[in-house]
């Protein structure tokens, strides 16, 4: 067993040395970055089987750094940081800014020196770190983390119950509530879901004869785009489609739904039947972020899915669909005249969104 184990510790690790010497010699990117972090994550959970208790402060030091990092958030530590100044500034005065105890601030910036957000350029003194910096640049990285900090750890920490009480699932999340709105949809981001505004302008740049009608939930104006063929207008989610003379729709299926989301896509489905129904020849591309299977995509790919899965179901008493159960609800969106069927199946390599093609068909008239 030992063996076994040490073997596969040291492909593991032989792995990560070769992800790292071709993210230098190509020059870093986002999928390398995935691949590194992902040959880590092996290595480490491989040094667990041989150290049991490693996991144990695994998990202790994950939970204080988000702890730490909430709390710097909370009192806007970071932002009285400047970000381009090497020698930082002293502990003692940020403390005096942030209207916080000095030793406490000091605890915390010398545990998270240790993972690399902050650092301590001397004795006494507090700095910013590449990453702590993004924090300040890109302030949807701090709202996904006070986010995890403040409404899903809780929420995690209360499955246990949730499931002895299932009468009392879902949480007592207001998702009507705005700034909860742009923290879910900042942490769906963090976990890897993925924006669909990018996707739109592209095929308007790369198909200027074909007219792209873009429906928002959000109040929009003309001048939102710069695309003569792009136009921009709201329809609030669930009602009825208002352009009935398209020959392509398209479904995006956020991976950061503010509630349960099979009624979403069951509503928007719904609310897409009567224009494919009146036209026959248009074509419905539905997109949606799923459960994989297991083994069916990369391991950090199927990891942050399932984080997403257990969030949602933590935090609404339902998690992400199967491909099967889409398929399901696809197959049951019907009227009396016939209903929707799915053309084909559109996989993304190495990605937890799949695209179904679907179209109306009538019911066939019985014969006899």
């Amino acid at each position: 067993m030992a063996s076994r184990l040490g073997a596969d510790l040291v492909s593991a690790a032989e792995l990560v040395a070769n992800r790292c010497r071709d993210a230098v010699l190509g020059g870093p990117g986002l999928s390398d970055t995935a691949s590194i972090c992902a040959a880590l994550d092996c290595v480490q959970s491989l040094l667990f089987q041989f150290e049991p208790t490693m996991f144990v402060q695994r998990l202790a030091n994950q939970n204080q750094l988000l702890a730490c990092v909430q709390w710097l958030g909370e009192f806007q530590v970071l932002a009285y940081l400047p970000i381009e100044a090497e020698d930082g500034l002293p502990i003692k005065d940020v403390a005096e800014l942030a209207d916080v105890p000095e030793a406490q601030l000091c605890r915390i910036v010398r545990l998270t020196t240790m993972s690399g957000f902050l650092r301590e350029p001397r004795a006494g003194f507090v700095a910013h770190t590449a990453l702590s910096a993004s924090f300040v640049r890109q302030l949807a990285q701090l709202d996904a983390a006070m986010f995890l900090a403040e409404t899903v750890a809780p929420c995690m920490l209360r499955m246990a119950a949730m499931s002895r009480h299932p009468q009392s699932e879902g949480t007592a999340v207001d998702w009507s509530n705005q700034r909860v709105q742009r923290l879910w949809s900042s942490f769906g981001g963090a976990m890897g879901a993925g924006a669909g505004a990018g996707v739109v302008l592209a095929l308007a740049e790369s198909h200027p004869a074909l007219i792209f009608v873009v429906q928002t939930q959000i109040n929009v104006t003309a001048t939102a785009t710069s695309h003569n063929n792009l136009h921009l207008c709201q329809r609030v989610h669930g009602t009825p489609h208002t352009v009935a003379d398209a020959a392509l729709y398209l479904m995006r299926v956020p991976a950061a739904i503010p509630g349960p989301i099979r009624p979403h896509i069951e509503a928007e489905l719904r609310a897409h039947l009567p224009v494919l129904q009146a036209q026959r020849s248009a074509i419905l591309i539905l997109t949606c972020p799923l459960l994989p299977e297991p083994g069916a995509v990369s391991r950090q790919t199927e990891l942050l899915a399932r984080l997403r899965d257990l969030a949602c179901l933590q935090l609404t008493g339902s998690g992400l669909l199967t491909l099967q159960e889409l398929v399901e609800l696809v197959g049951s969106i019907h009227d009396a005249h016939g209903g929707l069927v799915i053309l084909r199946q559109i996989d993304t390599p190495n990605s937890a969104v799949v695209g179904l093609v679907v179209r109306y068909q009538p019911l066939l008239p019985l014969t006899g």
